[in-house]
């Protein structure tokens, strides 16, 4: 037999709110049986998992709230394979009855915190059922959730640095065309990968990517319907936490941008798409005034044009947005169908005006370069700002509405900050 240690400590929850440990026990039983029961067991506490990730406990207070217990693995992941692996793996008696013990508390514990009705419950943290490419998850369309704290590794990728802590799921197209997978919603830094088969490794690797934008992962590919690939979820440099895997059929978003007296077209005009307040992607309009946005996973999006001398910024639908001072989030929701183009996303801009001005030194008039002039508006609201150039001469690349600013140089070098005109104001000083 091949020798296996493994201790798994379970922390069950007090009304107190406090932890304890649950002591360690040694029952006699026969090892074979302790492995039919111990896979029986670890089957019901990943059934018991699913069930209380999906229920909301009313408190005491009448208000509803998720359902959470922090109960943690612990294991010496090189001396033991537990769930998957079991029927596989030849246990000694010790480690045996160790596993058996800790799977039924976990279960036992896990009912206890089902039955509660505290509001407040920790978090729960497993092995994820899909940890190996063997036990991949089958999935179509959709939005996957996945706990990826316990995970463990199983594959490699081209992209991305010292990958692990990674999930997998199967997928089969339902329909031909382009599908994107990507990781937007997770709260870690994510790494996403496709592959012909398993094992997942560089050789069947199909398509990698990390940090499409910022920590989010993205990768498209055009399948036939009933075609399949295996996904690869892993976090860099062995980061973990909540996944939020997205797979659809793409779409798309098309408009016009218009300025608004003449109802002219405006060519080479910046269109930014955002997704809650997460930039996505960015492009410019064409002769006719025209962009688009193509290879979307469906979902809801915000689409701004940019506020470019001498035009002000909008988010559709109309609603105005300068620059720093804009709440991306406040933009009307702009709904992306899978096969779908979402059209009509039009844009009529208003004229703005802009600032301009020199930045020189107080003592011989000599020019300053490369100073950064922020634009602030009487509330003290930061509203765009510029950098001067050799001759000490900027100018705002974002247009502003009529009304009244204050410029602040900050401090570069041996020269101090300052408010125009000529009042003193160090870097963060109070420009109202």
């Amino acid at each position: 037999m091949r020798n296996l240690v493994a201790t798994i400590f379970v922390a069950s929850v007090m009304s107190a709110g406090t932890l304890r440990s649950l002591p360690q026990q040694h029952i006699p039983v026969d090892v074979e049986k302790a492995r039919r029961l111990l896979a029986i067991e670890m089957d019901r506490v990943h059934r018991s998992l699913v069930a209380y990730r999906n229920e909301l406990v009313v408190g005491r207070s009448g208000d509803e709230r998720e359902a959470h217990a922090r109960i943690w693995f612990r294991t010496r992941r090189s001396h033991v394979q537990i769930a998957a692996d079991m029927k596989n793996t030849e246990l000694d008696r010790e480690g045996t009855i160790r596993l058996l013990l800790r799977a039924r508390e976990l279960h036992r514990d896990l009912r206890r915190l089902l039955d509660a009705t505290q509001p407040e419950l920790p978090v729960v943290s497993v092995i994820a059922p899909n940890d190996d490419c063997g036990n991949a998850l089958s999935v179509g369309n959709g939005t996957f959730n996945a706990d990826t704290t316990m995970a463990t590794d199983d594959g490699n990728s081209s992209c991305g640095f010292n990958t692990g802590n990674d999930v997998w799921y199967a997928y089969t197209a339902p329909q031909g065309g382009e599908i994107a997978f990507e990781t937007f919603g997770s709260d870690y830094d994510t790494v996403l990968s496709l592959h012909a088969a398993c094992p997942g490794t560089t050789a069947n690797e199909l398509a990698c990517n990390d940090n499409y934008r910022s920590v989010t992962s993205r990768v498209l590919r055009t399948m036939t319907a009933g075609e399949t690939v295996w996904v690869r979820a892993a976090g860099y440099n062995r980061s973990s936490g909540s996944l939020a895997l997205n797979i659809g059929l793409t779409g798309s978003i098309e408009g016009t941008v218009l300025e608004t007296v003449t109802l002219t077209p405006i060519e080479s005009h910046r269109v930014d798409l955002w997704r809650s307040e997460d930039h996505l992607d960015g492009t410019f309009t064409d002769d006719a005034g025209q962009y688009a946005f193509t290879g979307l996973t469906p979902g809801t999006y915000t689409v701004e044009a940019r506020g470019e001398v001498p035009y002000l910024g909008e988010l559709f639908d109309d609603i105005e947005c300068h620059d720093f001072a804009c709440d991306r989030t406040m933009g009307t929701p702009v709904i992306v169908d899978g096969g779908m183009t979402t059209s009509g996303i039009d844009f009529v801009l208003d004229f703005g005006g802009a600032i301009q001005g020199t930045v020189t030194a107080a003592l011989d008039g000599t020019p300053i370069e490369n100073v950064y002039v922020d634009i602030f508006d009487p509330s003290g609201r930061w509203m765009t700002n510029a950098f001067t150039e050799a001759l000490g001469t900027y100018l705002t690349s974002s247009a502003l509405p009529t009304g009244i600013y204050m410029a602040h140089t900050n401090g570069r070098d041996r020269f101090w900050g300052e408010l125009y005109n000529e009042l003193p104001c160090p870097d963060f000083c109070d420009v109202t």
